[in-house]
């Protein structure tokens, strides 16, 4: 899977709270990025789908990402 693939992944699978705190969190380091994804009424995977595109022309955008969907909503880990 590649990584754009993964990262939609997850940010469907986030609950509507937390794609919105992610929106927020984005909204923080690039301003003008609320303008460019659509309305909250859309589907998430297309908001989703939105946000991969923007960020991935910005230089560590997608790490961005998923630095904060890790702040958001942490990977449970796996016991060994």
């Amino acid at each position: 899977m590649d990584q754009k693939s993964a990262i939609l992944e997850r940010l469907e699978k986030l609950l509507s709270s937390q794609f919105s705190e992610v929106i927020f969190r984005l909204e923080q380091l690039y301003p003008r990025i609320g303008k460019k994804i659509p309305t909250p009424v859309a589907p998430i995977t297309q908001q989703a789908s939105a946000i991969i595109e923007i960020l991935k022309e910005k230089e560590d955008g997608l790490e961005q990402l998923v630095s904060i969907i890790d702040k958001v909503a942490p990977r449970s880990r796996k016991a060994d």
